[in-house]
């Protein structure tokens, strides 16, 4: 049984120059790690999608912005809508990916009064 993995960049720009020329079956003997199925699948999504695919994880957050600190978790937080953010133990601050602070929800310190 074959291990699954994300598709990476250079699969995709692979799988779109040579699928019309290739085949699925072609290029599941070059990309040893992708059935068949994948392989159609994952052309489709890429051609008949409009918008652009959103690789969120690209580059894997492993420190903290402020303090530098490893000791960070993934959480999905309100930041005007439910999105992926980190959480630092450490200095106790969210963040965006793209390393943008999230303000706190009560900035004051007085929760409930």
């Amino acid at each position: 049984m074959r291990e699954w993995k994300r598709w990476t960049v250079e699969e995709d720009k692979k799988l779109l120059k040579e699928y019309k020329l290739k085949g699925p079956t072609k290029l599941s003997k070059e990309m040893t790690n992708r059935t068949i199925y994948a392989i159609m699948q994952r052309y489709r999504i890429l051609t008949q999608s409009n918008k652009p695919i959103e690789r969120i994880h690209e580059t894997q957050i492993d420190k903290c912005p402020f303090c530098g600190s490893s000791r960070i978790n993934k959480v999905d937080t309100w930041y005007g809508n439910v999105v992926e953010a980190y959480y630092c133990v450490n200095c106790l601050k969210e963040f965006l990916p793209n390393r943008e602070l999230i303000p706190p929800l009560y900035a004051d310190g007085c929760e409930g009064r």
